[in-house]
């Protein structure tokens, strides 16, 4: 995971977001949403970063049943 993680952080002002299906150690399928976005730099180099990580596996769920419904 951490790996799929640092491929969405970048250096560019813009947010990088993805989204990544991860198994819970009781074996189900969770959905992912990351978000991350590059604040500036400190004086020693090292780079600064925010980011975050939301379990969207209901909502996309719901959004998929609504949109069956409706069609």
């Amino acid at each position: 995971m951490l790996g799929h993680f640092r491929r969405i952080i970048s250096t560019a002002p813009e947010a990088q977001s993805a989204e990544l299906m991860i198994r819970t150690k009781d074996g189900r399928d969770r959905l992912w949403s990351f978000v991350s976005s590059a604040l500036g730099t400190q004086s020693d180099g090292r780079r600064l970063f925010v980011g975050v990580a939301q379990d969207v596996t209901e909502r996309k769920a719901h959004d998929e049943q609504v949109h069956l419904l409706t069609a």
